[in-house]
């Protein structure tokens, strides 16, 4: 499990999966992912179902599901937040 990270070790990621570990990046804060989610997205787009996001949170905290549309080839989602999922109003994605 990688926690909030800088970079995404894409070898260090296949090399996981190849030898059967489930890999999860999980992020804390809009900060922490908010430049990762492309490649996120091109990882999802390329591995299985092993390879797994996960957005968490504090109660002070509220998640923009809007989000979730900047990694459209995640295999699996799951809303599991401690505090408000919010679905802002917008005109176009």
């Amino acid at each position: 499990m990688t926690n909030d990270p800088e970079t995404l070790d894409r070898k260090q990621i296949e090399q996981d999966l190849r030898t059967g570990n489930q890999v999860i990046v999980q992020f804390s804060h809009p900060d922490y992912y908010g430049f990762l989610l492309e490649e996120v997205d091109e990882l999802c787009a390329r591995l299985d179902e092993h390879f797994a996001v996960r957005f968490y949170g504090n109660h002070s905290l509220s998640f923009n599901a809007h989000t979730l549309l900047r990694i459209p080839h995640v295999k699996i989602r799951q809303a599991r937040y401690s505090s408000v999922i919010t679905i802002p109003r917008r005109s176009s994605y």
